[in-house]
């Protein structure tokens, strides 16, 4: 009887470590799978944050003195790994630099993907149409067609 009424536990949602008070020297910690499949927790630093570094996208910048990252540095199987101040979700992995003299690495802050999520999908019935614009051409019946451009990220 026990195990029909048990249920899986219902993980809420983690707290959100706001962008706004992302300064530098604020330490954290990551989770990663270095070998295996596994989680592992390696700790960082908030160097900065790059304003705009794609259109209306900031980027955190972060460092690590931690062993496990001292030789390969932030990789790129790293994507998504999130890393946590004070027990409160601040970004996930998204951009690291090859052949850097410190393991240096950029992160996609949580406020800015739960703001993607909340965006209408390309092709959806929820995105507006546009209707063509009319060509400038001399031409009749031609019109120029309208392109709209979605800002996007690309992980390493």
């Amino acid at each position: 009887m026990a195990l029909l009424l048990a249920r899986p536990a219902a993980a809420g949602e983690p707290e959100v470590f706001p962008l706004k008070d992302g300064k530098r020297g604020l330490k954290g910690y990551g989770m990663t799978t270095f070998a295996g499949t596994e989680p592992e927790r390696f700790e960082f630093e908030v160097i900065g944050v790059l304003d705009n570094m794609l259109p209306d996208l900031d980027i955190i910048l972060v460092k690590s003195e931690d062993p496990k990252l001292q030789v390969t540095g932030f990789w790129q199987g790293m994507s998504g790994s999130p890393l946590y101040i004070d027990g409160k979700v601040l970004c996930a992995f998204s951009y690291g630099w090859r052949f850097t003299k410190y393991p240096i690495g950029g992160c996609t802050p949580l406020e800015s993907m739960i703001s993607d999520s909340q965006r209408p999908l390309r092709g959806s019935a929820d995105v507006k149409k546009s209707s063509p614009k009319k060509s400038k051409s001399k031409k009749k019946g031609k019109q120029a067609a309208v392109t709209k451009s979605l800002g996007t990220q690309v992980a390493t």
